[in-house]
């Protein structure tokens, strides 16, 4: 069994068993990349357009996956979690309070899954990722803390429409 992305929904997902890290934990979020949607179509390795594909339900935790195994996530995740009010959340993992965000993807973009057969044993080797799917959004989980804009994944989202201001002409300003 290879790597996959942290995904969760519709029962049976991968990449479920985590150690939980101290407060200064590693954060390893869905494996995923946000794509520019007006580069082009994305196919996976057996030629189907994933940018057809219907949203999978995706959650990045604060920890690290160490295992590559299945999980009843309808029932012992996504079952546990309480509306805070409109977009936050509150739920637990392994005894841990969890505070959650849904963050979309920037207009304009796509997040992209990903799943690794092997992963490399150097970094000097070439690695082999092929897309499963594609997002427009997925649920972001803090420790015991509200997801805001001080979180190094949200506030990278934000560069996204910073960089295309930063890059765009005069004329592509005034038109918008």
């Amino acid at each position: 069994m290879g790597k996959s992305g942290w995904g969760m929904g519709k029962g049976q997902t991968r990449s479920q068993n985590c150690r939980i890290a101290p407060p200064e934990f590693e954060w390893r979020a869905c494996e995923s990349v946000v794509h520019d949607v007006g580069v082009g179509k994305i196919f996976n390795e057996d030629g189907e357009n994933l940018s057809e594909t219907k949203n999978p339900v995706l959650h990045s935790m604060p920890c690290k996956i160490y295992a590559d195994d299945n999980a009843n996530v309808n029932t012992y995740f996504k079952s546990y979690i309480k509306n805070i009010d409109d977009e936050n959340f509150k739920s637990s993992f392994r005894g841990y309070p969890l505070q959650g965000k849904k963050i979309s993807v920037p207009k304009g973009y796509m997040g992209v899954t990903f799943f690794e057969y092997k992963k490399p044993e150097t970094d000097e080797t070439e690695r082999n990722i092929y897309a499963t799917g594609t997002f427009t959004e997925f649920t972001y989980w803090n420790y015991d803390k509200i997801p805001s804009k001080n979180d190094a994944l949200i506030s990278a989202l934000d560069w996204v429409d910073i960089a295309e201001a930063l890059h765009s002409t005069e004329n592509e300003t005034t038109s918008s």
